[in-house]
């Protein structure tokens, strides 16, 4: 993994360096809905957003600024109680965590077919079919940075356990996502796609807020038996996945 104060001597090599450490995690924590959970288990279908209902404003502005496509994953290597109640299913009591192996991720790098649509009444509704021959969009991973404001057009960065201060300008780059310190604890890192500007153009003239990759059977199947857990405090119909660590542990009925 690259150390932070090696980056900083740039825009370019930040963004670089956080793509990096992006693909050198172990870990690739998705917290969500055991339903979705399960359907990606059967069906190999990972989607992105262009983050228009996320929670985080600012983060949403960037994402449409910077014309791009996410999913958040956390590479903690423990379970985290603010994850399973912010996007574990209905504060947790539906919740999964999917942990994605680091070859599961570089099969989705190496995705070379897309769909680009948007959801209508909760079903996605694919509208166009890109290859990346012929349509040349990016896809890769980056470690998100955290910011806090200091003075004199200065930020302070933080990754992990790292701080270091630096020009407020070398946050100006299209590929770099940065968020606020408040949102450290989820240790981010994103998948992001970029469409090429015709492709943008329509996405954006036609309400296209998401894309569709499709893993190939034996990639997503391999994670069935030991990479779904439920949340601590899990209630829901089915038993598929594994206990939490923090079963038992924690009481967040507030």
């Amino acid at each position: 993994m690259r150390q932070l104060k090696d980056m900083i001597s740039n825009s370019h090599s930040l963004a670089e360096g956080l793509k990096e450490n992006g693909k050198a995690h172990q870990n690739y924590k998705l917290y969500l809905p055991m339903e979705r959970a399960l359907s990606f288990l059967l069906t190999g279908n990972l989607y992105l957003s262009r983050g228009t209902s996320w929670n985080d404003t600012s983060d949403r502005i960037l994402a449409d600024t910077n014309n791009i496509y996410s999913r958040c994953f956390s590479y903690s290597t423990r379970e985290n109680i603010a994850m399973w109640m912010l996007y574990g299913g209905e504060r947790g009591e539906n919740g999964a965590m999917l942990n994605f192996y680091p070859s599961v991720m570089t099969d989705i790098l190496n995705i070379t077919t897309i769909s680009l649509g948007t959801f209508v009444n909760g079903i996605f509704k694919d509208c166009y079919t890109l290859d990346h021959n012929s349509c040349n969009f990016d896809i890769f991973l980056s470690d998100v940075i955290y910011e806090d404001e200091c003075k004199d057009d200065k930020v302070k960065l933080t990754l992990g356990d790292e701080h270091v201060t630096a020009n407020s300008s070398i946050l100006d780059h299209k590929d770099i996502v940065h968020k606020n310190i408040a949102w450290r604890y989820e240790q981010e890192c994103r998948l992001i796609i970029r469409l090429p500007q015709r492709w943008e153009a329509k996405a954006r003239e036609e309400g296209l807020h998401d894309i569709k990759i499709l893993l190939p059977a034996a990639s997503y199947r391999k994670m069935a038996n030991n990479r779904l857990t439920r949340s601590p405090i899990y209630c829901g119909r089915v038993e598929n996945g594994l206990p939490s660590s923090l079963t038992g542990k924690v009481n967040w009925k507030l």
